[in-house]
C-alpha cells in the first residue's frame, strides 16, 4: 500500500502525553492516505499499553503500524526504524510528548500540491521558532534555502515538522546518527545539502509540550553534551559540500563556539583537538581569525575576530 504521508512517532516513557500526540493525529481535517507509524522504544511505563489500546479503539482512515525494539536504542534510531518502515511519498517526523494543529496534514498537502516534488515543507511553531520566512511560501534558491536550514546561532535545531520527500532521504542514504543528543542538528546539516525546493506555512501546526521535563532539550548531562558536540563537529567537517562551504563552515564553528562557551570542553587537549579539526577545512585567512578568537580572552577581540571570519564565510559562497 502507497501513503502520501508517513507520519513517525517514537514512543519511550510518554505516558502522559501520548494520547494527546495520537488524538491530534486523528483528528485532522485530511485523513486520507496517512499512515502513522509507531516505535516501541522499550520504555518503562505505560505508554505503548496506552497506544495499543488507542489503535485498537480507532476507526477512520489513517493506517496505524506499531513497530517494536527488542530494547531500547534512542530517538535516533526509533526514527531510523519509522524511515525504513515508512511507505508514505513524504515523512513527517512528530514527537510523542507534541501535538499538531488540526489543519496541519491538509496544509502540508496543499503545498505539495501546490508545488509538486517539493523536498520540504516546515510549518511554524507555539514558540516562534520561526517568526516570519524571507522567501515567503516557497524558494528553489539553493543558497536561500541551505541558509534557512543552518540557522543555528545556538537555538535548538528540531527535524520534526518538517516533511521531507522520501526519495530524498532514501537516494542520499540519510539517517539520524545514534548514540547522541541533538541529532536533530546533524541531521538538519546533512540532509541541507540535498533540498533543493522548500515550502513554508506561517500557520502554527507544530506544538510543543513545554511541561516535560524529561524532554532532552531541557535536560543537559555534559558527558552526553560532550559526545554529541563532538560528533557534529567531527561528523559535520568530514561532509562540507563545496557549494555552500562558506555556510557550512559558519554552522561548525557556531557549534563549536557554543560548545566551548559553554564549558563542555574544558580539557584542554578535547578542546584544542576539536578547534584543530576545524581549523583544517578553512583557508588561511579564515584560520588566521579562528585561531585569534579562541586564544583571546579580550572581548573586544573576540567580537571583531568573529565579525572578520563570519564576513569571509559569506564571500566564499559568492
Amino acid at each position: 500500500m502507497v501513503f502520501r504521508i508517513s507520519v513517525i512517532i517514537p514512543v519511550y516513557n510518554v505516558e502522559a502525553y501520548i494520547i494527546d500526540c495520537l488524538q491530534s493525529v486523528v483528528v485532522q481535517t485530511m485523513t486520507n492516505g496517512i499512515e502513522c507509524i509507531l516505535i516501541d522504544d522499550c520504555g518503562d511505563d505505560n505508554s505503548m499499553r496506552l497506544v495499543q489500546d488507542f489503535v485498537d479503539d480507532y476507526k477512520g482512515e489513517i493506517h496505524f503500524t506499531i513497530l517494536h525494539h527488542i530494547h531500547n536504542k534512542g530517538l535516533s534510531e526509533a526514527r531510523n526504524t519509522g524511515i525504513c518502515a515508512a511507505k508514505g511519498s513524504y515523512i513527517y517526523f512528530l514527537d510523542s510528548d507534541d501535538t499538531i494543529s488540526p489543519e496541519c496534514m491538509e496544509e502540508m498537502i496543499r503545498l505539495i500540491n501546490k508545488y509538486p516534488s517539493v523536498d520540504m515543507v516546515i510549518g511554524n511553531n507555539d514558540i516562534n521558532d520561526i517568526l516570519c520566512c524571507p522567501f515567503g511560501e516557497y524558494t528553489k534558491e539553493p543558497t536561500v534555502i541551505i541558509q534557512n536550514l543552518l540557522n543555528f546561532n545556538g537555538r535548538a535545531i528540531a527535524a520534526q515538522r518538517h516533511m521531507v520527500r522520501s526519495e530524498v532521504i532514501r537516494n542520499n542514504h540519510l539517517s539520524f546518527c545514534p548514540g547522541i543528543i541533538h541529532e536533530d542538528n546533524l541531521w538538519t546539516f546533512q540532509i541541507s545539502s540535498h533540498i533543493h525546493s522548500l515550502a513554508f506555512s506561517s500557520k502554527d501546526l507544530y506544538h510543543y509540550y513545554k511541561g516535560n521535563l524529561n524532554s532532552i532539550m531541557r535536560n543537559k548531562k555534559s558527558d552526553n553534551e560532550i559526545l554529541a558536540y563532538r560528533t557534529i563537529i567531527e561528523r559535520a567537517c568530514k561532509g562540507i559540500v563545496p557549494t555552500f562551504k562558506g555556510i557550512q563552515k559558519k554552522y561548525i564553528f557556531q557549534h563549536l563556539q557554543f560548545a566551548i562557551q559553554n564549558g563542555y570542553y574544558e580539557d584542554e587537549n578535547a578542546r584544542r583537538s576539536l578547534v584543530n579539526l576545524f581549523l583544517s577545512i578553512n583557508t588561511l585567512a579564515e584560520s588566521m581569525m579562528v585561531k585569534l578568537y579562541f586564544s583571546t580572552e579580550k572581548a573586544m577581540t573576540k567580537r571583531i575576530s568573529q565579525a572578520i571570519l563570519l564576513r569571509l564565510y559569506s564571500i566564499t559562497d559568492k
